[in-house]
């Protein structure tokens, strides 16, 4: 069995006749004694005071700032509607123009297709009435010159193209006319067949002229109103002229009837 070791206490050094420290205040360390009050505060003791003109001041709470810079906000919202609106008014207003400008184009380019078919048919017409109505021929050479007029302006604008298409027009209605005094005519197969593609295209080209009509009554209507009137002005929208037949006759294809 080991034996337990045994150690010598150090003696105590002998009196050198120095007195001991005077028991005196205890001095904490600087650190310590600010963390103290919040020690203290944490542990439930009385917090240390701060001096008044050491105590911190609160921030400003943003919402005040906010709301002392709404009207400024609300005044520079104000002034771009002020300037913006109009512009864009402007630019819907002129595209607008634009578009009902392409419209009226587009169905005018109608109407002078079904005018230029109309135009085509009018020889084989007169070829064929002539070799049964020898007789008519001042009906038919009236004919030819109102057609070859007509063809002249074929691809122009609408100004002056309704007094020469109602001049055909008049023509062909009193050439199919005077065909009714012969039976022989009336019952040739080519003639019938011209007949009916001269109705057809007469339906077609009123179809046409009421479309674009419309078109440019709404085109005018706009360059005559306000505040579109202005757009009008500034950028050089015109009224389009309509394209009207006052002659009913001129409108209208006899039918024969065998």
């Amino acid at each position: 069995m080991r034996r337990p070791q045994v150690r010598h206490r150090r003696a105590a050094p002998a009196d050198d006749g120095i007195p001991p420290h005077a028991a005196g205040p205890r001095l904490e360390h600087p650190q310590r004694h600010r963390d103290g009050g919040r020690g203290r505060a944490a542990l439930g003791g009385p917090a240390r005071r701060v001096p008044e003109g050491h105590r911190r001041h609160p921030r400003p709470d943003p919402g005040l700032r906010l709301e002392g810079c709404r009207p400024v906000i609300t005044i520079i919202v104000a002034a771009v509607a002020v300037l913006l609106l109009p512009a864009i008014a402007l630019v819907v207003m002129y595209n607008r123009f634009v578009r009902q400008r392409t419209l009226i184009d587009n169905s005018w380019a109608g109407v002078d297709v079904e005018l230029t078919r109309r135009h085509d048919l009018i020889p084989n017409l007169v070829a064929t009435v002539q070799g049964y109505a020898a007789h008519e021929k001042d009906l038919l050479t009236s004919l030819v010159a109102a057609r070859e007029a007509a063809a002249a302006l074929e691809k122009q604008a609408p100004q002056g193209r309704s007094a020469v298409e109602e001049t055909m027009g008049r023509s062909l209605a009193a050439v199919l006319a005077r065909v009714e005094a012969y039976p022989n005519l009336k019952a040739d197969t080519g003639f019938l067949d011209l007949q009916k593609q001269l109705v057809e295209t007469e339906d077609r080209i009123a179809a046409a002229r009421r479309f674009y009509n419309l078109n440019v009554g709404a085109f005018n209507t706009r360059v005559g109103t306000f505040p579109s009137n202005l757009v009008a002005d500034w950028f050089g929208f015109v009224t389009h002229p309509f394209f009207e037949l006052s002659d009913t006759a001129a409108r209208t294809v006899p039918q024969v009837g065998l």
